[in-house]
């Protein structure tokens, strides 16, 4: 089911351990016990099935972002079943393909351990997360080495964070449970892995951001503003732009009781971290699927994926559709995807819109029922349209003659989801701020 190579690979930041850690903390009183209450639950698994469904081979990337909070409850609970779709043999996988630092997710551990890696699914404010930092980070190397040899990779780093860093011995215990877990599933071939791409330079990306013209409040939003950009953040032996350092950098300013300083800290955070997924996609040659926390991509974009919409090139999917996939029991869910196998594959390997169109029907079909698909066709919306992303501006594929343009070394490319609103009312309603608006960027050129 997953050997289609027609879809080019695609990289959601909704995966980043970051953003996964602010939903969490967001919606924190939902959760039930030790696991994800329901509407978390159903949230999480609604975006892993969605994304089974428009991609077969979309990138997590990279096997450090597996820290994620709700990542770590999938391993925790053992959700395969829930979002797992079937792999070559017949077996279940899960729908996503993950980048390691090495060849395995070991290694990825490997790297994580020899380094000031900033845990996001560890309790705890921000101000601790950068302590545990910069403890983990002054651990001497053979020390680190001799740990992971004498208990194992996972084991090992979870009791360095216990005895080096003062992290709870029982949540060292899930964290290194949860980390096995991965392990296991990549050895057993659940999880697909690979060696992920080397990072390439990141100023095509803060270009794209205008990074550098961001407007701050305060002298020293300018300042550090100005700080991220420099050699500073930089890891001094790979020459790469470490989020960790940069986060390191804006921690001043979160810390500052002066609420202009701290709003500075909030948009030099948020920018960064699109442009650090833009990195991510560039250097794997990824589209690249972004959706902001605190409101839609700002106007040149808006009004990019605007007119895209209204090409024409569009295929509309019923209003809920991700609550509606979240809801399905693991039966369910595998019953689904054995009834839309053919759409599936025909989407996949062509791009065939009718066919994603059929999938959308289905769904529809799953709400309201058949007989009802046609006449709430208005009520069936839609959020999501193709920009391209190159240095200096943001363009569209706008044209409503287009039937294929290029991506990267000549991929077809044509049409996409609208998945909120109905294309006809896009015009309006993306202008409206308080509208959650997804937007897939393609670089031009993935390897400038």
């Amino acid at each position: 089911m997953l050997d289609a190579p027609g879809v080019p690979v695609l990289f959601t930041d909704w995966y980043d351990s970051v953003r996964q850690r602010a939903l969490v903390k967001r919606d924190s009183g939902q959760l039930a016990g030790p696991g994800l209450g329901h509407d978390l639950r159903r949230f999480a698994l609604g975006q892993l099935r969605w994304d089974a469904i428009r991609g077969p081979r979309f990138l997590l990337t990279y096997a450090q972002l597996l820290d994620g909070a709700l990542l770590r409850r999938l391993a925790d609970h053992r959700l395969i079943d829930d979002v797992g779709v079937p792999g070559a043999s017949g077996d279940l996988v899960l729908p996503f393909e993950v980048g390691n630092c090495g060849w395995t997710v070991e290694s990825s551990l490997t790297d994580i351990a020899h380094r000031g890696f900033l845990f996001s699914s560890v309790s705890g404010n921000r101000f601790r997360r950068l302590a545990l930092q910069r403890d983990l980070a002054a651990v001497r190397p053979e020390e680190v080495e001799r740990r992971l040899s004498r208990d194992g990779v996972a084991e090992g780093l979870a009791g360095i964070l216990r005895d080096r860093a003062g992290v709870d011995s029982g949540e060292c215990a899930r964290l290194a449970a949860g980390w096995q877990f991965w392990i296991d599933a990549e050895q057993r071939s659940v999880l697909r892995t690979r060696r992920a791409q080397p990072l390439v330079d990141d100023l095509p990306s803060l270009r794209a951001e205008e990074f550098g013209r961001l407007p701050m409040e305060s002298a020293s939003g300018r300042a550090v503003r100005d700080r991220i950009v420099s050699d500073v953040t930089r890891d001094p032996e790979t020459g790469v732009r470490r989020r960790s350092l940069v986060y390191a950098e804006i921690a001043v300013l979160e810390a500052s009781s002066a609420p202009a300083e701290q709003r500075d800290a909030g948009t030099l955070k948020q920018a960064f971290n699109r442009c650090y997924h833009r990195t991510i996609a560039r250097s794997e040659g990824a589209m690249l699927a972004l959706v902001d926390d605190v409101g839609p991509p700002r106007g040149v974009r808006r009004k990019a994926a605007a007119k895209v919409a209204m090409s024409g090139q569009v295929v509309v999917f019923p209003a809920g559709y991700q609550d509606l996939l979240g809801g399905m029991t693991a039966g369910q869910w595998q019953h689904f995807l054995e009834v839309v196998d053919a759409e599936l594959h025909a989407w996949w390997e062509e791009w065939d819109l009718a066919a994603l169109q059929a999938i959308g029907d289905r769904l529809a079909d799953v709400k309201y029922g058949p007989a009802r698909r046609s006449s709430d066709r208005a009520t069936r919306k839609a959020a999501t349209a193709f920009a391209t992303v190159a240095v200096g501006g943001v363009g569209a594929y706008a044209d409503p003659n287009l039937t294929g343009v290029v991506l990267g070394s000549a991929v077809g490319l044509i049409g996409w989801i609208v998945t909120e609103p109905l294309a006809v009312a896009v015009g309006r309603r993306v202008q409206r701020s308080r509208e959650r608006f997804e937007l897939v960027e393609v670089w031009t050129d993935a390897t400038d």
